[in-house]
Order: C-alpha cells, then sequence, then structure tokens
C-alpha cells in the first residue's frame, strides 16, 4: 500500500510540475489559432474571397485571399482595344463602418428579371464592352468592373441592382464566362447622391472624433474644394502625399488600427488607406463605402486580355453618383496599388517534443526534486503569467537615440517660448496646442512629431528624411520666433 501510494503522489506531482510549466513556457502567436483545422482546410480548398474586412492580423481581408491557391482569378478581354492596366474588378463591398474592421449590412437579393441579362443602372447606356472568364468560387459571385451597367451571357443570377453585386444561384464547378457593359470615364466631376443616408452612418466615438474631423477639414482647406466630389479628391490627395504604404500593420498608443494609421505610425496598406479616407468622407456628410476586389493585373498569353489572381487583391473607396452607380476614389499612392501582394510571413508553429513513454513502476526522479520544482513554479507563476498575457508594448527607444535627441531639442524650444509639454498629452495635441499659442509653423511641427512617432511606434528607421523633417520641424520654431520678435 505505501508503494502505491508513494507512486501515485509522485504521479500527481509531475502532471502538476508539467502543468506549471507549460503555463510559464511563452506560447508562439499563431495566425489563425481561432480557426478550426477543418475550416482551413476548406478555405484552402475551395477558392473563393472573404467578405470580413477586419484590420487584425490574424483575420485581415488580404491576408485571407492568400489562402486562394488560384493564381488566375479571372481573364479580361475588352471588344475594342486592351483592357486599361487601371480596371477594378469588385468582389464585395463594405458599409458598415468601423475603426478596426468593417462589414457589409445585410440587404435583400432579387432573382434575375430578364434571363441572360441583368441591367444594374436604370436607362440606356453607351460604353465599353469586357468579356469575363471567372474561375469557380465557392459563393458564387462575379467579378464585376466598377461602372458596370450591364452583364448579359449568364442565367440563374441573384443580386441586387442598387449594389452593383451579382452572384450565382448555384455556383458553377466550372470557368463562368459573361459579358460587362462599362460606362466611360466621366469627362468632368460627377454629382454625388447625397440621398443615400445609410452610407453616412458611423459609430458614436468616429462621429466625436475631433482630431479626424480637424485633418478632413485641413485636407479640403488646403485643396480649395467646394463641391462634394472634389473634396473627396481633396482628401484622397492628401492621404497620398502624407502616407506611405507598408506592408505592416500600423501600431501605437491609439486607441484603434485606425488612430495609429493616422496619428502614430502613418504608414499601412490599402485597407488602413479606404478606412481613413471613407471615415473621414462620411464626417463631411459625403456618402460612401469600401469596395473590394482585384486590381492591376497583368497581360495574358493572347494579345489585349488581363489576367487577374490573388496576387491582385486590392480595396478602395466607392462614393454613389447620380445615374453612374458607383465611383472609385482611391487613397492608396498609385505606385503601390498595382504592387505584387506579398502576405506577412507566419511565426512558425514549434512543434512539441515527443513524449517518451515511461516504464517501470515508479519515476526515476526523486519525489523531493518534483516536489521543489512545483513550489518553485507556484511562486514564479503570479509574475511569470503577468508577463505573458500582458499585450506587446511598442519598443522603448533610449534617450541617446538620435530621434529623442531631436525631439528633446523641440520640447525645449518650445518651452522656452512657453507652450511645455503636459503631462500625459500627445504630440499631435501639443503641436495644435502650439499652433494656436505661437507664430510657428505649424505644418513643420506636426511633420517632426510624425516623424518621431514613426520611429517610436511604427518601428521605422530614423533614417535622413526623418532627421530632416525633425530639423525642419525645430528650424521652423526658430524662423517663427525670430520673425514675431522683429515684428
Amino acid at each position: 500500500a505505501w508503494h502505491a501510494s508513494r507512486t501515485v503522489a509522485v504521479c500527481v506531482l509531475t502532471a502538476a510540475c508539467l502543468f506549471e510549466l507549460l503555463c510559464l513556457a511563452p506560447v508562439p502567436q499563431r495566425r489563425h489559432g481561432s480557426v478550426p483545422a477543418a475550416t482551413a482546410a476548406a478555405t484552402r480548398r475551395t477558392p473563393g474571397l472573404s467578405s470580413q474586412f477586419d484590420f487584425s492580423e490574424s483575420d485581415g481581408w488580404l491576408d485571407a485571399v492568400r489562402d486562394l491557391q488560384a493564381p488566375v482569378l479571372a481573364t479580361v478581354r475588352r471588344d475594342d482595344g486592351p483592357v486599361p492596366p487601371d480596371l477594378y474588378l469588385r468582389y464585395v463591398h463594405f458599409d458598415l463602418a468601423g475603426a478596426n474592421r468593417w462589414a457589409t449590412g445585410k440587404f435583400v437579393r432579387h432573382r434575375q428579371p430578364t434571363a441572360g441579362r441583368w441591367h444594374l443602372l436604370p436607362g440606356r447606356h453607351a460604353g465599353a464592352t469586357y468579356t469575363v472568364e471567372r474561375a469557380p468560387l465557392a459563393d458564387g459571385r462575379l467579378l464585376l468592373p466598377v461602372g458596370a451597367f450591364a452583364v448579359e451571357g449568364i442565367d440563374g443570377l441573384v443580386g441586387h441592382s442598387d449594389l452593383g453585386l451579382l452572384e450565382e444561384r448555384v455556383p458553377s464547378a466550372d470557368d463562368v464566362t459573361y459579358r460587362v457593359h462599362v460606362l466611360p470615364a466621366p469627362d468632368r466631376l460627377p454629382t454625388v447622391d447625397l440621398t443615400a443616408m445609410h452610407l453616412l452612418s458611423l459609430p458614436e466615438a468616429l462621429l466625436a472624433d475631433a482630431a479626424i474631423a480637424r485633418l478632413a477639414e485641413r485636407y479640403v482647406r488646403e485643396g480649395g474644394a467646394t463641391s462634394p466630389f472634389a473634396r473627396a479628391l481633396a482628401i484622397a490627395a492628401g492621404l497620398r502625399r502624407d502616407y506611405r504604404y507598408e506592408r505592416r500593420d500600423p501600431t501605437g498608443p491609439g486607441p484603434d488600427v485606425l488612430h495609429n494609421f493616422l496619428f502614430h505610425a502613418r504608414a499601412g496598406y490599402c485597407m488602413h488607406f479606404a478606412s481613413a479616407l471613407a471615415v473621414m468622407l462620411r464626417l463631411q456628410r459625403i456618402p460612401c463605402r469600401i469596395g473590394a476586389g482585384l486590381y492591376g493585373g497583368r497581360p495574358g498569353d493572347i494579345e489585349g486580355e488581363r489576367l487577374y489572381g490573388e496576387a491582385d487583391a486590392h480595396a478602395w473607396v466607392e462614393v454613389p453618383c447620380v445615374g453612374r452607380g458607383y465611383v472609385v476614389i482611391d487613397a492608396t499612392p498609385e505606385a503601390a496599388r498595382a504592387e505584387p501582394y506579398v502576405p506577412m510571413p507566419d511565426v512558425p508553429e514549434v512543434e512539441p517534443p515527443a513524449s517518451s513513454a515511461s516504464t517501470g513502476e515508479a519515476p526515476g526522479v526523486p519525489p523531493w526534486v518534483l516536489a521543489l520544482a512545483f513550489l518553485s513554479a507556484l511562486v514564479l507563476r503570479p509574475f511569470a503569467h503577468g508577463k505573458v498575457r500582458e499585450r506587446p508594448q511598442p519598443h522603448a527607444l533610449p534617450r541617446t537615440h538620435p530621434a529623442c535627441a531631436a525631439l528633446e531639442r523641440i520640447l525645449a524650444r518650445l518651452s522656452a517660448a512657453g507652450v511645455v509639454r503636459a503631462r500625459s498629452e500627445t504630440l499631435p495635441a501639443l503641436a495644435a496646442r502650439a499652433a494656436r499659442a505661437l507664430p510657428c509653423d505649424a505644418g513643420s511641427l506636426r511633420a517632426a512629431f510624425a516623424a518621431y512617432e514613426e520611429v517610436r511606434f511604427g518601428g521605422a528607421p530614423f533614417d535622413a528624411e526623418r532627421a530632416r523633417r525633425m530639423a525642419d520641424g525645430l528650424a521652423g520654431l526658430a524662423d517663427r520666433r525670430r520673425v514675431g520678435a522683429d515684428g
């Protein structure tokens, strides 16, 4: 009995120690850890674009596209010439806004009203005709050029004309070929349909966000725009000018991804540009939504045709215009729109070592060793758990870092002028307060603070360009203070 109880006690202590040690050990981050293995395998086997527009690293719309394993999703030909390289093929739209994710609202699907043809816009129109050969997709959605007003050559569709979305009622297992008639590019600024009230809603937190509203107003003022469409173009131009395209997630101290993109990292990819533009347009009372699909493509084997695959995934903003359906406004820098999509590398999963089955009546480790390990794990557990569970913070910069030294010089000059940084005051808020209190160059000061935050929170290098921006911010303070004193 003593031998049996001793064996049971040793086994219990061993199990408890292993449990505690596993809790202490760091676990590698898995990008799709919340997705069941069967679901992930089915996603890889079935081509189809994701309808989720989430900014998180593990559930992003662009990251889901890499599971398609379909280098060609559509082959497009044009009746009267080559397919332009700037053709937008819409797959889905997102109209429910958020700072971290967008979603598609529910709508009533209608069956095809006329056999072999579907009119997306009322009235008679003239334009180019494209032939689209689309690969089989799990949900049967059609890839339609933005500006399409009619689709023909395919039966058994469901969709909603006002939304510009069509799909097969029974998804085909073979390639699907259809013809699309597309409106020509407008020769003047179109008229925005301001009655599309469902494309103006925002969460309360974004409606009350003064910082984003001020940024939108500044871009409109700098562009001298008055009409709604001109204001939308001015905001998009400002984003293309002031923000960089980088295939990484914006990080920083902001409350969400949108604020980290706009006010801290100042770099992101097409999802972030599209979301920022859409939110600012809605704050300007300009209805809009986010469109997602394919853009760019590459020339095919036959002259004039163009091939689109998962590498061409892209997101943009669409504005409803009178008589034209939706018109694209793209805030992503032009050079990056057709950049081949390269997914972020996964963190490699570490396979646990194979456990060897123990033989014999009792373990070979003395019980006192296991008891000591168990007690040590209990003592260390609160400290280790707190460290493992806390969210990773942006890397800290040493005070000797050149960016920190440049920031200290700017803060010292502001302090000498009577603008002292308050405790917990953000740099954008300090720049706004300095612009109101001093005759300083507000633009160069904002750019200088943005350069520091790109290094501090975005992990960007402190290169010659960022050093120049911070030096210009310091020089702007000196010049304006001298001008004010002379006057």
